[in-house]
């Protein structure tokens, strides 16, 4: 991302622009309308190719697809080509969270690190932009807590971490972790 941009730079630019990310879909109306899923993705792709060309220094162009087959993640990024793919359950999303999100996708293809990377998870919190999907893109997920931190996992599955939590402890202070199942509604 370009030295001393943030997501509030980009969110002013982008302002009205597109009209269509404002309104609020559901994942299956996306998946079952072709012209709407049509319209979303000339929409995504406009503003993706838009918030690259201010804010990133991309070597390809991006390429956009809206896929159903994400069901985890509100996108993907395939960065040695900067193909994105985005699930249609972004478009429940509020337009801050949607522009965020093609931000962060954005710093996948550019930096080529994924998360967990130090490097990446700087230049995200640098820029305001989000290093996670707040509820991962499904509707039912555990979450490992830090009594001082907070939310520190977030999981889908109820592997050995999450049920053998207090075996674990937080990489900042130390105390141990506990699980908790969380439900969208």
């Amino acid at each position: 991302m370009r030295k001393g941009k943030t997501l509030d730079d980009i969110l002013s630019h982008v302002d009205g622009m597109f009209p269509a990310l404002k309104e609020d879909h559901s994942r299956q109306e996306v998946l079952d309308n072709q012209k709407l899923r049509d319209g979303l993705e000339k929409s995504i792709t406009n503003a993706t190719k838009i918030i690259a060309s201010f804010y990133f220094d991309l070597e390809k162009e991006v390429s956009i697809k809206i896929s159903g087959r994400l069901k985890k993640a509100m996108a993907n990024v395939r960065a040695k080509d900067n193909f994105i793919k985005y699930n249609p359950k972004l478009f429940s999303l509020d337009y801050k969270e949607i522009i965020g999100t093609i931000a962060h996708e954005l710093v996948h293809a550019e930096l080529e690190r994924g998360d967990n990377d130090a490097y990446f998870q700087s230049t995200c919190e640098l820029a305001g932009i989000p290093l996670h999907a707040e509820t991962i893109g499904v509707d039912n997920y555990w979450v490992l807590t830090c009594p001082n931190h907070g939310v520190v996992a977030r999981r889908t599955r109820k592997s050995k971490v999450i049920k053998q939590a207090d075996r674990y402890h937080c990489s900042q202070c130390g105390e141990s972790l506990t699980a908790e199942k969380r439900e969208e509604t």
